[in-house]
């Protein structure tokens, strides 16, 4: 079992070029959809680092420690996820939510967990609080 990052979000300030995302800090997003767009593409294609990273992580681990947490995740992981499912979504208030989702690749008993606590603003949207796992318990005991 593998076990990363359970980290709270300080909002670190980070200029990213990619346009799909047009987000300016860490853990901050344009939309709900923009961030889930992000999460799905990085786990999809194994991109556990630059996940970490835009979530919050930058400062919360060094870049070796980061990248020795990345090498154990793609050991672990070496098929594409190709299928994602809502596990549970709870609903905090009109602005807060909740959220763990199960990545898998197809033909493989191969699965990644994420967890998420969001703000909706008025404006964007906030990571403040994810975990990324290889054990559903320790994500589903989140809620």
């Amino acid at each position: 079992m593998l076990k990363l990052l359970k980290t709270a979000v300080l909002g670190a300030t980070l200029l990213f070029p990619n346009a799909l995302m047009a987000q300016s800090q860490d853990s901050v997003f344009e939309s709900y959809q923009a961030y889930q767009t992000f999460v799905d593409t990085q786990i999809a294609e194994a991109n556990y680092g630059e996940l970490v990273k835009v979530l919050g992580g930058r400062d919360e681990y060094t870049p070796e420690q980061l990248a020795q947490v990345v090498s154990q995740f793609q050991r672990a992981l070496p098929h594409q996820m190709t299928d994602k499912a809502t596990l549970r979504q709870i609903k905090l208030s009109d602005e807060f939510v909740q959220e763990a989702f199960a990545y898998w690749a197809a033909d493989t008993l191969q699965y990644v967990y994420f967890y998420a606590l969001v703000h909706q603003r008025e404006n964007e949207l906030v990571v403040l609080q994810f975990n990324l796992n290889t054990d559903a318990e320790t994500i589903l005991s989140e809620f």
